[in-house]
């Protein structure tokens, strides 16, 4: 998140980098941001949604479009400086995060993927060797729901 120049906005930028060309393979961008991963109860674009239908949140849109282009899967919104709008933007962000870490544990740490679902939708070709490896450091990722995250951030 950054602040605006006067302070009365915040930039709220979350992005779950697509790892294959959602142009090439439109079935992996409809699994990782249309379904919901395991153990969570909303998609990615559902969180989108969500947010943009919050008081105190308005769309924001680049002006370059090299930042649109490497941002259509990112949740990108001007938010109000005020304690109702960042404690909406807290709620945004933990959604976020748990639907990130939900899929990390499903399929591994840089990948950000399901080496089942990958494989499903493009091929065995680009599965991560290493996946059962990243699986295992993600069993003790910290709980972003947790108010000593927030502490610090906010």
């Amino acid at each position: 998140m950054g602040v605006g120049a006067d302070g009365s906005k915040i930039l709220l930028y979350i992005n779950m980098d697509p790892r294959l060309s959602p142009t090439l393979y439109p079935a992996y961008l409809d699994y990782y941001y249309s379904t919901t991963p395991p153990g969570c109860s909303k998609t990615w674009q559902q969180v989108e949604q969500d947010a943009a239908a919050k008081p105190g949140f308005t769309r924001f849109t680049s002006n370059s479009l090299h930042v649109r282009q490497f941002s259509a899967t990112s949740i990108l919104f001007y938010v109000d400086f005020n304690p109702v709008s960042c404690i909406a933007a807290k709620r945004v962000v933990t959604e976020a995060s748990k639907l990130w870490l939900a899929w990390l544990a499903a399929g591994g740490v840089n990948k950000g993927t399901s080496a089942e679902a990958i494989a499903g939708v493009a091929g065995s070709s680009v599965v991560p060797s290493d996946a059962a490896e990243e699986k295992q450091v993600t069993a003790g990722v910290v709980d972003v729901s947790s108010d000593l995250c927030w502490d610090i951030v906010i």
